[in-house]
């Protein structure tokens, strides 16, 4: 990456990841500004997410450009097999665990101003806003916080690359499910928001290079698999650590593999239980991984929360994501096509060479 700040160019670059986005509520929702950003950019609504469909796993691909068996953010929680102990990313800092460079590291080391805001995984952003901060506030209200810390940003700071996630596009989701009139309504919000945001850039003669995608997207998950119980119940040395609708399944007696795996594949809700070839063909194999990874068919959820909403599987739903870009030939059109998650790093990388 050029060192920009020596050239004195002006293209700004702002990421704006819609936690949890199902594509239908882009299709459906009333967004003026976001049809406008596609139809002078380019877009795409089959953007592929990893899997697992999880939120830190994904946001962990799209600021490295790698997948969960590079960077090791396998879910949203692991068991740390060193420390005898599960780590949960909720309370855990994922920036000490992850092992890939992130794009706000490769600018800021190119002499690039970065910022974050209520992003999961943050690590290389000079001005960050916490995640936890934009939660703490009730969810009809966080967009206008990720607004107003973004308008702060842009004219105290002027960074040369902002992230931002609007975590309540998947609280809404996962509380009202996926086919709610309420999802529907925070997609438009986010419109506005980003309306307001792109206008702010150019009121201050700044060019700015928007990019709106997802970590993941959203379906069913009205049914619990309490997977523990049913190992506990079941005599197996096991614990399972789930991410939503996907768990790693982590064996104390190796030799209860075979049984272990037998027994979960005739569960009730379970879609597939993976062993290592499968858990390696989906970019997941890592020291972190489980001994086994078992994912829910469609409706059914892993976790300890009834919610109606849910990811962390592979259904299309899940792992389909929208990709709009305010600037067109960034990608080509076979790579538009091709589109995943883990090239927005390039994306981003082609707009802060302009």
């Amino acid at each position: 990456m050029k060192n920009r700040v020596m050239e004195g160019t002006i293209l700004k670059v702002y990421l704006a990841v819609l936690d949890g986005c199902n594509i239908n509520w882009i299709r459906d929702a009333e967004t003026p500004f976001l049809d406008r950003l596609a139809s002078r950019g380019a877009h795409t609504l089959s953007c592929r997410a990893v899997f697992p469909t999880a939120t830190y796993t994904g946001h962990a691909s799209i600021i490295t450009g790698a997948y969960p068996d590079e960077h090791g953010i396998v879910g949203n929680q692991f068991f740390d097999r060193e420390a005898g102990e599960p780590r949960n990313f909720d309370y855990y800092d994922p920036d000490q665990s992850i092992e890939a460079a992130t794009i706000l590291e490769e600018a800021a080391s190119a002499g690039l101003s970065t910022a974050a805001i209520a992003e999961p995984v943050t690590k290389g952003a000079q001005h960050v806003v916490s995640k936890a901060y934009v939660q703490s506030f009730p969810v009809p209200e966080q967009n206008r916080i990720v607004l107003e810390e973004s308008l702060r940003l842009i004219r105290r700071e002027e960074p040369d690359l902002i992230i931002a996630n609007f975590p309540a596009v998947d609280s809404v989701g996962e509380k009202y499910g996926p086919r709610s009139d309420e999802a529907i309504k925070i997609i438009e919000d986010v419109d506005s928001t980003l309306r307001k945001i792109f206008e702010e850039y150019y009121s201050r003669g700044r060019e700015v290079c928007m990019i709106v995608s997802a970590d993941h997207g959203m379906t069913n998950g009205e049914k619990q698999i309490q997977l523990n119980k049913l190992l506990k119940e079941k005599k197996l040395d096991a614990i399972a650590l789930a991410s939503h609708r996907t768990s790693h399944v982590y064996l104390k007696s190796p030799e209860q593999k075979d049984e272990a795996c037998e027994f979960l594949s005739e569960v009730e809700g379970v879609l597939e239980v993976m062993e290592r070839e499968r858990i390696s063909e989906l970019r997941l194999l890592h020291p972190r991984s489980g001994d086994l990874v078992v994912t829910a068919m469609k409706g059914y959820e892993m976790g300890d929360t009834k919610i109606r909403g849910s990811h962390g599987g592979l259904t299309e739903e899940e792992m389909t994501v929208p990709l709009i870009i305010s600037h067109d030939g960034l990608l080509t059109s076979s790579e538009l096509e091709e589109a995943s998650i883990p090239k927005i790093v390039e994306i981003i990388r082609k707009a802060l060479r302009e």
